[in-house]
């Protein structure tokens, strides 16, 4: 039941993120992997995924987000 609600919090909280605008002073990037993070965080506290696949996220959603390039996000990891 938590890991349920903590997968559906997490993936709320990442949408309204994406939805509403960056605060003054805060780029669009900098919102948007502020909203990754959110979403990290949630389903890492609540172990709604594996913590594998959580990790693996800014793999995935950054790109897509336009963020930063793959190869910047995994260099960043290494």
């Amino acid at each position: 039941a938590m890991q349920r609600a903590g997968f559906l919090l997490g993936v709320a909280l990442f949408t309204v993120m994406l939805l509403l605008p960056a605060p003054d002073g805060l780029s669009v990037a900098g919102w948007r992997t502020a909203a990754v993070t959110v979403l990290m965080a949630t389903w890492w506290f609540t172990e709604a995924v594996p913590v594998t696949l959580t990790g693996s996220l800014p793999f995935l959603a950054l790109p897509l987000l336009g963020v930063a390039k793959p190869e910047a996000v995994a260099g960043q990891y290494m």
